[in-house]
């Protein structure tokens, strides 16, 4: 859906939006600035108490304990952690998506349409400060927050896993 219709899109509505965004942008790097450390803390905390849960279930299930009710426990902590994490990363990775989409609507707009060369001359404007100012979350610049980090975050867990059930 257009927010904006082609017939109110002027040079300055397309000036105000680059304002907007590069406030925007200034945020979204002052929050990566304040909670990197945080998050990275939480993301550690997701990580290892991932592992022991996974870890604690295929003990359990390993030393032939029947006890239904620690296994049950140990599945919910180790879905719960995994979700926590899966969400974490599918926020941020949304939000980088949505600036890259944005860039499409706006390359859509400049060659499709029948705008006068002001206003497109701020849409090529706008482009060129999306395409430079990319939207990513990272923790403390170390790594990006997205799902290829998700995912290689569950091979790493599945990794200790393994590594810890053979050396015990």
């Amino acid at each position: 859906q257009n927010v904006i219709s082609l017939k109110t899109l002027s040079p300055n509505t397309v000036h105000l939006l680059r304002l907007e965004y590069g406030c925007l942008y200034a945020i979204s790097e002052t929050l990566k600035f304040c909670f990197g450390v945080p998050v990275l803390g939480i993301v550690c905390w997701i990580f290892i108490n991932t592992v022991h849960a996974f870890y604690f279930v295929t003990r359990y299930l390993e030393t032939g304990v029947m006890e239904q009710w620690r296994i049950a426990v140990g599945i919910v902590w180790s879905i719960s952690f995994l979700l926590l994490l899966f969400i974490l990363n599918l926020v941020c990775h949304l939000a980088g998506n949505e600036s890259k989409m944005i860039i499409c609507h706006i390359q859509t707009l400049v060659l499709d349409t029948k705008l006068p060369i002001e206003t497109k001359n701020e849409l090529k404007d706008m482009n060129d400060q999306l395409s430079y100012l990319t939207l990513k979350f990272s923790i403390c610049g170390m790594f990006d927050l997205n799902l290829s980090f998700f995912f290689s975050q569950l091979c790493i867990i599945a990794s200790y896993v393994i590594l810890m059930c053979q050396h015990t």
